[in-house]
């Protein structure tokens, strides 16, 4: 017996299918793009006062530079704590100044 859509529905036992790929990935995209994606241009540079301690150990209210940043990754490949933990070194390079350009 062949499974047509006639006998799908009334015939017993019922007729067995492969499981299709979802549309996003058959056409060529990505999970991302079909749940929506981050943005590219991701907002840097904007001024937030907060209480921060200066050199002799004071709560002090400043106005810092502040920097938003995004990662994208691909769940399927990369854990979502990897990616945090990668963002996290980023940042404790950053504050510290330990970089050259």
């Amino acid at each position: 017996m062949t499974c047509t859509s006639k006998t799908r529905r009334a015939s017993w036992p019922p007729c067995w299918r492969p499981p299709r790929e979802p549309t996003a990935l058959r056409s060529g995209a990505r999970h991302t793009a079909s749940r929506g994606a981050v943005p590219a241009s991701v907002p840097s540079g904007w001024r937030h006062a907060r209480v921060i301690n200066n050199e002799e150990g004071d709560d002090v209210i400043a106005i810092r530079h502040m920097a938003y940043f995004a990662l994208s990754f691909d769940h399927r490949i990369i854990d979502g704590a990897d990616a945090e933990r990668f963002l996290s070194y980023v940042k404790e390079l950053l504050e510290a100044g330990q970089f050259t350009v």
